[in-house]
């Protein structure tokens, strides 16, 4: 069985001007979900420190809300969950398929903005 892939930006520039140049930068269904991050806000108060993103399903994905858990310069991928409610856990093999779009599609390669670590130790 295959373990969830995990990955980390280390950031080189503010948190907020980061998530915006990823949401500017996003492709193939990918888009930056404040709704989502608006959610957590109300729900957890402001401890709760966190970007989202959204996909729609294709082919090869389902529709998904990525979450991206901030802590001080670094965004750490902290759930992948289904659009879906009829859908109440993914399968490591979806989640995987999720992030490796995410990185495809939105995050790339280390660039002026950030770091890409794509096996931190947590």
């Amino acid at each position: 069985m295959n373990d969830p892939k995990q990955l980390r930006l280390i950031c080189r520039k503010p948190v907020e001007e980061v998530l915006a140049w990823l949401d500017e930068n996003a492709s193939n269904g990918w888009l930056r979900d404040k709704f989502s991050q608006e959610r957590i806000l109300k729900v957890g108060g402001e401890k709760s420190n966190y970007g989202c993103f959204g996909c729609s399903s294709d082919k090869n994905r389902i529709s998904a809300i990525l979450y991206l858990h901030i802590d001080r310069n670094i965004l750490r991928v902290a759930n992948i969950d289904s659009r879906d409610e009829r859908m109440k856990n993914i399968s490591i093999e979806d989640y995987n398929v999720v992030l490796d779009s995410f990185i495809d599609d939105v995050v790339g390669d280390s660039n002026s903005h950030y770091q890409v670590d794509k096996k931190p130790k947590m």
